[in-house]
């Protein structure tokens, strides 16, 4: 209990000072557009973990299920 209250607090305190810095308006432009975009690994409930290939453009496996994790 006591490593909980001390995590909150100290959270508080450094958003505190994290947002007495902060400007009203943003100061950096916008980032550079995306050019690429590779995927490296799928993982799925039925096709399990699959490593793709860079020069793969789909996976060999039928993925599916509860969930699904695409990883970039």
């Amino acid at each position: 209990m006591f490593k909980k209250v001390t995590l909150g607090i100290s959270s508080l305190a450094v958003a505190a000072v994290v947002g007495l810095g902060m400007a009203s308006e943003a100061s950096a432009g916008p980032a550079a557009p995306l050019t690429s975009l590779s995927v490296v690994k799928v993982e799925s409930q039925l096709g399990g973990v699959e490593y793709i290939n860079p020069n793969s453009f789909s996976t060999t496996k039928d993925h599916g299920g509860s969930y699904l994790y695409v990883y970039t």
